[in-house]
């Protein structure tokens, strides 16, 4: 299972900002869009077979709202999880 935030989401675009005003947590951070993601899961030899998104509606500098996850890619998703496992012909 792999988490993240696309680096090219509104909450991506924000905490790249953050990191290189040098913040003390993202400024050491890596961000990646969702197909370089897909990319690096195809090369290591994994299969995604689940999505889910969120931070949809919540965006950088709004009121916090409570969101459910959404299964599925959102093209808006400011946070992505993966489940993938090991291809079989590995």
């Amino acid at each position: 299972m792999l988490g993240f935030v696309p680096a090219d989401s509104t909450w991506g675009y924000y905490y790249r900002e953050l990191a290189k005003r040098g913040h003390k947590f993202y400024k050491y951070a890596n961000f990646y869009t969702f197909n370089q993601v897909e990319e690096l899961l195809e090369t290591t030899e994994f299969e995604s077979e689940l999505y889910v998104s969120t931070l949809v509606r919540n965006k950088p500098g709004t009121p916090e709202i409570l969101e459910e996850p959404i299964i599925g890619l959102h093209d808006d998703a400011g946070f992505i999880l993966i489940l993938a496992h090991k291809s079989l012909s590995s």
